[in-house]
């Protein structure tokens, strides 16, 4: 269970799959947890918390050494992170279209 902390850290500056696609993406070519943690900007509570997640949804790997355990994103963790770029992209288009109306018309007014 998340800290009620470690929630509103996470509401006030990126939601959850934002969050997950930075980590996918961290753990492309492979990582330490602490690496993980310090490359998503998150605090230990949420990456052990969505670490879990991704781990028990498949999107992320974790290969054991001797030493520590290494984390790498699954296929469908790429498939996921592709995706999501691909809506990212969409809602972005869209946001500058509407914001183009919405000037559009403030400067005929």
């Amino acid at each position: 269970m998340l800290h009620r902390s470690a929630i509103e850290f996470v509401a006030t500056n990126r939601n959850k799959y934002d969050i997950f696609a930075k980590m996918l993406k961290t753990c492309e070519e492979g990582v330490s947890k602490t690496n993980l943690m310090y490359d998503a900007r998150v605090n230990y509570p949420v990456l052990q918390a969505f670490l879990n997640e991704l781990i028990s949804t498949g999107l992320i790997e974790v290969n054991k050494t001797e030493k520590r355990k290494i984390y790498l994103s699954s296929e469908n963790g790429r498939k996921y992170l592709r995706h999501y770029n691909s809506m990212k992209e969409l809602i972005s288009k869209e946001n500058n279209r509407t914001l183009n109306r919405i000037l559009t018309k403030t400067v005929r007014t």
